[in-house]
């Protein structure tokens, strides 16, 4: 339901330290927690396509 949704981020939230979204992404700038995966994602999408089985 919509409220363990709440709950569930609200545990996240205090586990952190920040009391909302716009902190949460502050805090994942702040540590880079998304720039290491969206670097790895972006470098997986410029790799070579493999090659397609006959």
């Amino acid at each position: 339901t919509e409220q363990v949704i709440k709950n569930y981020l609200r545990n996240v939230y205090d586990k952190i330290g920040v009391s909302d979204r716009l902190e949460l992404a502050l805090f994942t700038i702040h540590h880079r927690i998304l720039a290491e995966a969206a670097s790895a994602a972006v470098a997986g999408m410029n790799a070579a396509p493999a090659a397609a089985a006959p």
